[in-house]
């Protein structure tokens, strides 16, 4: 019985005869009340016809005091059709009445009696009672004429309602329920197909069927689908060198693939299926020491709900053998709620050695005082150790991606020497030679470097690794050697040349004094004279400066501000630098005022450099800039110019005596070789810095002490 309710036509009918009977009732009572409206007027109506054709004699009967013409009248009115009871009314007590009363279930109507139409106040009152029974009587039965009817009405509409549900709807509901409850997607299956006529046009049990055949083939191609997957899955855990342990809740195993059964050393998966995670082995951290009181990792994993794991880690098993291992471990949930655990173990004895390895070579590589570039195919920066980071005053991020020969000339001889390199790099042979480059700083720097090529399995090159040394203290040393050999042979020279040239060239002068003053000579022959002359000057001074060329000093060091000593020789060179258009820019410190130098060489130092620095900027004139600056116990003294700058292929020349880029006749090339050659005396020394068209930077080392 519970079944045939349970069906959704019946429960449809019920539902409908439920809301139809409801309203039926609603709908009679309306109608029925609508009656019951309409009879109590017209039953009024009725006793007002009635009573007024009475109450004229019952009017002046009860004027005149005639009782038995009253109850006559009053009877009268009883006896007529629906009136049950009539009675005089008078000071609010019933003088004369007939009939039943009726309590409650009849229509009362008062009318006043009036001596006369202009008399407002009634002297008493006529009272009738219709009975209403017969009313009711007929209002009953129609009540249910209409219920019934209504009734019978809805019962046939519900049965034909449910028997064409039946027939439209719930058969075919039915197939389909049956048709869901054969379902098996491992197997494949006739699709499903209503018992009824074909039409053009679909309704909506028609898409239903379609959309359940086409969720009935797609839910088999996703069951195969799964089921291959799975079988992959499975084969994946088997052929995987990583160990593979499922738990669950309680960290009871449940599952294990073979590569967890040769870590742990056994034979058969029901020596780990339903066994206890701890019986099977104990993780423990990088201390490789079994802390009891901490709570392992794969109940961390279950009581926080995420993933951990640890790459420096180690694992106990039974029989006491530990093993380095990475194990990682992921949370399974279920219904929202953490029901297990899978655990990934790798064993990576080796990686960690290979890793150790690694980094003491690469601290190896940090420490050493050499440069490590690491370059692509294309030369872009890769990998810099920290010495190339010292040593050029760049930073690893300003490196990376960069050209490895950002650092060099970018002048056509500097592109062909990188051509060259490249060209050597290619053909997989190693490069090694002098690189000439500036640090951040502007520093220049000179390397010796080794470049090798790197080349992949195909015989392509894939990767450059240059070592280089910084030699710049190296070169300029043997650059200082050289410089000493050679002066000191030049001074050798001097003496000698200064003896045998010096005599003859004073003989000269004397007789070229004494013609001179003895001789009558015409205009141009005096000219020409006194130009012989000055020549034999220019020839005695050049000759004096050689011979004092790096001559060592042997007079008392005279004590002198440095200030005084550059006042002086800028007073003595004003008309000079006037001349030119020259201004001079003078800067000096006035923390150091006096130094142990010899007055008459530094003067003749800081006369030849301001001199070459005036000689520079003759033609377009500028500004002569004169700094000092103190380092710890040296005064450096800086002297720059604005002229054309030192050509590079003169750069290692300049200190050579005799050397000038002067026309023969204007210079004899002694002055920056007797200022170096006097600094070296005083024990200081002079270096430069010079762009070719932007000027040149001398700085003099001054010794303090």
């Amino acid at each position: 019985m519970r079944k045939v309710f349970d069906r959704i036509a019946i429960k449809l009918v019920l539902w409908l005869v439920f809301f139809s009977l409801i309203l039926t009732v609603i709908s009679t009572f309306g109608q029925v009340y609508f009656d019951y409206r309409q009879d109590r007027k017209r039953i009024t109506a009725s006793l007002d016809t009635i009573t007024s054709q009475q109450l004229p004699g019952v009017t002046r009967s009860v004027l005149a005091g005639d009782t038995a013409t009253v109850n006559s009248l009053l009877d009268k009115l009883v006896r007529s059709s629906g009136i049950a009871y009539a009675a005089v009314v008078v000071d609010e007590k019933i003088v004369w009445q007939q009939g039943i009363p009726l309590a409650g279930n009849g229509i009362l109507s008062t009318y006043p009696l009036l001596a006369d139409a202009d008399e407002k106040l009634p002297y008493g009152a006529l009272e009738v009672v219709a009975d209403t029974k017969p009313m009711w009587r007929d209002l009953t039965l129609r009540f249910l004429k209409i219920l019934g009817g209504n009734g019978i009405k809805i019962f046939l509409i519900a049965g034909f309602t449910l028997l064409m549900f039946q027939y439209l709807v719930t058969r075919h509901l039915e197939a389909l329920a049956q048709q869901i409850h054969r379902l098996d997607f491992s197997k494949p299956s006739t699709p499903l197909k209503l018992e009824r006529k074909s039409r053009a046009e679909h309704d909506e049990l028609d898409q239903v069927v379609s959309g359940l055949n086409t969720m009935q083939e797609r839910a088999r191609q996703a069951y195969e689908s799964l089921a291959r997957n799975e079988q992959r899955l499975l084969l994946f855990f088997d052929s995987t060198e990583e160990a593979i342990v499922g738990v669950d809740c309680d960290t009871i195993c449940s599952f294990a693939n073979d590569a967890c059964l040769r870590m742990l050393g056994l034979d058969a998966y029901e020596d780990v299926i339903g066994k206890g995670l701890h019986e099977l082995f104990v993780h423990s951290g990088m201390s490789n020491k079994i802390d009891f009181t901490e709570e392992c990792l794969v109940c961390q994993v279950m009581n926080q709900g995420r993933a951990l794991q640890c790459d420096d880690g180690f694992i106990t098993i039974p029989g006491g053998q530990k093993l380095a291992t990475a194990l990682r471990a992921y949370p399974v949930f279920k219904n929202g709620n953490v029901s297990g655990a899978l655990i990934f173990i790798n064993d990576n004895s080796e990686k960690r050695e290979l890793l150790r390895e690694r980094e003491l070579l690469s601290e190896a590589i940090e420490q050493v005082p050499v440069m490590i570039l690491i370059a692509d195919s294309d030369n872009a920066i890769q990998y810099v150790n920290a010495g190339l980071e010292r040593l050029t005053g760049y930073s690893r991020n300003e490196l990376m991606g960069r050209s490895a020969f950002f650092l060099e000339d970018t002048s056509a001889t500097g592109k062909e020497k990188i051509a060259a390199v490249e060209t050597r790099l290619q053909a997989g042979k190693q490069w090694e030679g002098m690189l000439e480059t500036q640090s951040k700083f502007g520093k220049p720097l000179k390397f010796f470097s080794v470049i090798s090529p790197v080349f992949d399995d195909q015989n392509r090159m894939v990767n450059t690794i240059s070592v280089s040394r910084e030699v710049s203290y190296e070169v300029a040393l043997h650059n200082e050697l050289v410089n000493a050999k050679k002066m000191e042979a030049v001074g050798r020279l001097s003496s000698s040349f200064a003896h045998e040239f010096g005599n003859p060239l004073f003989g000269v002068r004397s007789v070229l004094r004494d013609i001179a003053d003895r001789v009558a000579l015409t205009e141009e022959d005096k000219s020409l004279m006194e130009l012989a002359y000055r020549e034999c000057e220019r020839m005695r001074k050049m000759v004096r400066e050689f011979q004092l060329l790096y001559r060592e000093s042997t007079a008392f060091d005279e004590l002198q501000s440095i200030a005084r000593i550059m006042t002086a020789v800028l007073e003595d060179l004003g008309p000079l630098m006037t001349m030119h258009k020259i201004t001079c820019n003078l800067k000096l410190i006035d923390e150091t005022s006096k130094i142990a130098a010899n007055k008459a060489k530094l003067s003749l130092v800081l006369r030849n450099i301001v001199v070459n620095a005036i000689e520079a900027m003759s033609s377009t004139g500028g500004i002569l800039r004169i700094d000092s600056v103190l380092q710890e116990d040296t005064l450096v003294i800086s002297i720059g110019d604005g002229g054309g700058g030192i050509k590079k292929e003169h750069q290692e020349l300049i200190f050579e005596p005799f050397f000038s880029t002067k026309p023969v006749v204007e210079g004899a090339g002694l002055g920056l070789s007797v200022a170096y050659g006097t600094m070296k005396s005083l024990g200081g020394t002079i270096t430069f810095a010079s762009e070719e068209g932007k000027g040149t930077l001398f700085n003099i080392h001054i010794p303090l002490g």
